[in-house]
């Protein structure tokens, strides 16, 4: 299946402030096309953006940073805390569950 990664106002990586979607560039397109529509750059959107993205046609929302950083931000505590005969695996799996933390967020977000 073919889909169409459009750019209303978003980009990969973490935003310095929240983002300005071009909603109504995006109702445009959603009326112009009929293939599913995808947001690159969704880290850092506003859940109510995300919502009437869906709305709008997307079908594919990236947040890959926003899970990149929960990861991140556990491994810095974790590691912090670690006994050197800490096994990695133990380590790791802390790290995961962070970022599964996140992944069942947007899962709950995009189920509206």
């Amino acid at each position: 299946m073919d889909a169409l990664a459009v750019g209303i106002g978003t980009h990969h990586g973490m935003y310095r402030a929240k983002t300005n979607i071009r909603l109504d560039i995006l109702k445009r397109i959603h009326e112009a096309v009929s293939v599913p529509l995808v947001l690159h750059g969704g880290t850092g959107v506003r859940d109510e953006d995300v919502r009437e993205c869906i709305r709008l046609g997307m079908y594919k929302l990236n947040f890959g940073t926003e899970l990149n950083v929960s990861w991140v931000r556990r491994a810095k505590e974790v590691f912090a805390e670690a006994e050197p005969d800490e096994t990695m695996r133990n380590l790791m799996i802390r790290c995961n569950e962070a970022m599964a933390e996140t992944i069942q967020k947007k899962i709950q977000l995009v189920r509206f």
